[in-house]
């Protein structure tokens, strides 16, 4: 839990949730205790919508998925458009029972950090839609989690 933050009206652009606001802590913010540590307070919300009913959503909503694992492209070094950086990009192909596929498109030390199995489930929260070349996608930001089948457990408090 945290102390001392500021309730504003939600900027449309970064937000992630139905809420009409915000909370914003600054850098002095006081984490009191991990979410995980009072079992009153639940890990993620689930608002899961299909890749059939993203193909039909604007680009740059957040979504949440639940979908199986494609396939899992290899995390490369690829160059910026706007400037002389290189990221790490991985792409993971999804789809579901709709029988629609979409890409999950993961940069930087999430596409190092992440591996899903073939054909395994998992659990997306917070991915933004993309459009590229008339094709939806899903970007996976700062603020997405990724929860695969091996870390899910019957009854499991994460998932509402």
């Amino acid at each position: 839990m945290m102390h001392d933050g500021t309730v504003k009206l939600a900027n449309p652009k970064f937000k992630q949730n139905n809420s009409e606001y915000q909370i914003v802590f600054d850098k002095e913010e006081a984490i009191i205790k991990e979410a995980n540590e009072d079992k009153n307070i639940s890990q993620n919300r689930f608002n899961f919508t299909t890749i059939e009913e993203i193909e039909k959503r604007d680009a740059t909503t957040i979504v949440d998925l639940a979908a199986f694992v494609k396939s899992e492209g290899s995390c490369e070094d690829v160059p910026l458009k706007n400037s002389n950086e290189i990221k790490s990009r991985k792409v993971i192909t999804l789809y579901d029972d709709t029988g629609y596929a979409i890409d999950l498109t993961m940069w930087g030390d999430a596409a190092k950090a992440v591996h899903a199995d073939r054909n395994s489930l998992v659990l997306i929260k917070g991915a933004k839609i993309h459009e590229y070349r008339e094709r939806k996608g899903l970007s996976y930001g700062a603020n997405t989690r990724l929860i695969s089948e091996r870390k899910l457990m019957p009854d499991d408090a994460r998932i509402h």
